[in-house]
């Protein structure tokens, strides 16, 4: 198991550098930014593909946050946390104590606190009890690899889909080809007047964390008593014979508790491509954001995906070239929708998250190919 070391070196020099030896004894592989060496891209995005190469992320707070970067606003070991988080990989988080936080780096310190699921949070006071602590922690996740669980569901739910709740919409015909996919917890409280009103912030500021918006994009979320809904901005459609890829489109959030997000489908001037491959990257994608915006507080959910918009679709291969011809695909006006079964368990949404998606695409692509 690739480990990666995740702090600000100043203020944690012992603690960062009796680590890697302890990790290898431990029969993983430490990366950290020391050991990169020449790189040819920013150490920024140097660090942030280490994370991706990873199977674990550690992160260690200290009294310093680190220098910001101005394309993010955030610090580089404020943007690992969002690329471990959004892949949903383990994380093992300490904090060191005896020491003053910088207020950016306490501010950071209590978002971190927020993300608690699935994260191993502990103190310590310099690099002889962290390693000890850090031993324990690699065992106890190597040990219990995923949590994932299933149970049969014996009634059905109410889920709301996008076109029950865009009425405007609904018979847009200039719209793309989207996938939605709903989290409904069942186990959760609906959520008071007060959260509602909270929501709209915390939303723009958890899709601009997690990178998911870009800092300079601008949103207008729609806010009622019953969901509020944050639309990205359109994507820029291409000329014949050029593709375009996957792009996320929306999320929405209902005072239920039901979370949805939705996004365009990859295609050319042919119309949307259905690439197995392709569907289950975004899907393990978006189940882990989900999990990261720190929206699901429950301990069971059920899943549900759809395909909705233009009918102009086939299954096909993402390949970034236009295609000439198109085989037999869907151009019926009945949506194509797959409720589940079972439940599952919040691991879904980081460490078991690419098994729970090969399933939904599954039933979605047999739905898909029983309508045509």
């Amino acid at each position: 198991m690739r480990v990666f070391i995740s702090s600000v070196r100043t203020g944690l020099e012992q603690e960062r550098d009796s680590l890697p030896g302890l990790i290898r004894v431990a029969h993983h592989e430490p990366v950290r930014f020391e050991d990169f060496g020449a790189q040819p891209f920013p150490s920024r995005e140097a660090c942030v593909r280490g994370v991706d190469s990873c199977d674990a992320y550690l992160l260690l707070l200290g009294p310093k946050y680190g220098h910001v970067f101005p394309e993010t606003g955030q610090s580089a070991t404020h943007d690992e946390w969002v690329a471990a988080s959004t892949k949903g990989m383990p994380r093992l988080v300490f904090r060191k104590v005896g020491v003053e936080f910088e207020p950016e780096q306490e501010e950071f310190a209590h978002l971190v606190g927020d993300y608690s699921t699935g994260v191993f949070y502990g103190e310590f006071i310099d690099a002889v009890d962290l390693q000890t602590k850090v031993f324990q922690a690699l065992e106890t996740l190597t040990s219990h690899p995923s949590a994932l669980t299933y149970e049969r569901l014996t009634e059905s739910l109410g889920f709301i889909w996008k076109d029950q709740w865009d009425q405007q919409r609904r018979q847009h015909r200039g719209e793309d080809a989207y996938v939605e996919l709903h989290v409904l917890p069942l186990d959760g409280e609906p959520r008071s007047a007060r959260l509602m009103r909270a929501l709209p912030e915390q939303l723009i500021g958890a899709l601009r964390t997690t990178g998911a918006l870009p800092p300079q994009a601008g949103v207008s979320p729609t806010a009622t008593a019953e969901a509020v809904t944050v639309e990205l901005p359109a994507r820029e459609r291409t000329g014949f014979q050029q593709t375009y890829s996957a792009g996320l489109c929306g999320i929405r959030v209902a005072s239920t508790g039901q979370c949805s997000v939705w996004w365009s489908l990859p295609g050319d001037s042919m119309g949307a491509i259905l690439d197995e491959d392709d569907l289950v990257a975004t899907t393990t994608k978006y189940l882990h954001l989900l999990g990261a915006m720190n929206l699901l507080t429950a301990e069971r959910f059920a899943i549900a995906i759809g395909l909705g918009g233009s009918r102009t679709m086939a299954e096909g291969r993402v390949t970034g070239v236009a295609r000439n011809r198109v085989s037999v695909g869907f151009g019926g006006e009945d949506p194509v929708r797959v409720e589940p079964d079972e439940s599952v368990s919040a691991a879904a949404f980081d460490r078991g998250a690419d098994q729970v998606t090969r399933d939904l695409i599954t039933g979605l692509l047999e739905a898909f190919r029983s309508h045509r």
